[in-house]
């Protein structure tokens, strides 16, 4: 959808969604009560894409972007290599926040600081001030800072 492949209606999310499923060689749950339901992945999208946080900066998010750092911290290199979910930029095209679309259900709180440090990794090798982990399942946004 970030990219215009695909409409970000919840039938073709579905569609997509039964393709993605079959990939992984998967059955699409469909109607039955029990596998991945394309309608819910669906749904899940639509939800997440209507979040006021993401609203607001949905026209200039760009999906998938490598993030790719080493540097020397007391004495060791540490490498940073990853993938930023989506990056919002501004309206100059310099990024501004960093987001990490996550699918738990109920993280606890020991996963969600570990996802807070790989956003906060993200936000010191970019030099981006600003990041959110949106728990796309529930819908709740984490803001995180540099």
């Amino acid at each position: 959808m970030l990219t215009g492949e695909i409409l970000d209606e919840e039938a073709h999310l579905a569609d997509r969604a039964r393709e993605l499923i079959v990939q992984l060689g998967l059955e699409p749950a469909g109607a039955a009560a029990t596998g991945i339901s394309e309608q819910e992945v669906a749904r899940v999208v639509v939800r997440t894409l209507a979040l006021p946080e993401i609203v607001a900066m949905r026209d200039r998010l760009v999906p998938e972007l490598p993030v790719l750092a080493s540097e020397e911290v007391d004495g060791i290199e540490v490498v940073t290599a990853g993938i930023v979910d989506a990056l919002h930029l501004d309206e100059s095209g310099q990024p501004r926040a960093a987001i990490d679309w996550k699918s738990d259900v109920d993280p606890d709180p020991a996963a969600t600081e570990q996802y807070r440090g790989q956003v906060k990794r993200y936000l010191h090798v970019t030099g981006i001030s600003e990041g959110m982990i949106v728990f796309v399942t529930r819908g709740t946004v984490v803001r995180v800072s540099a």
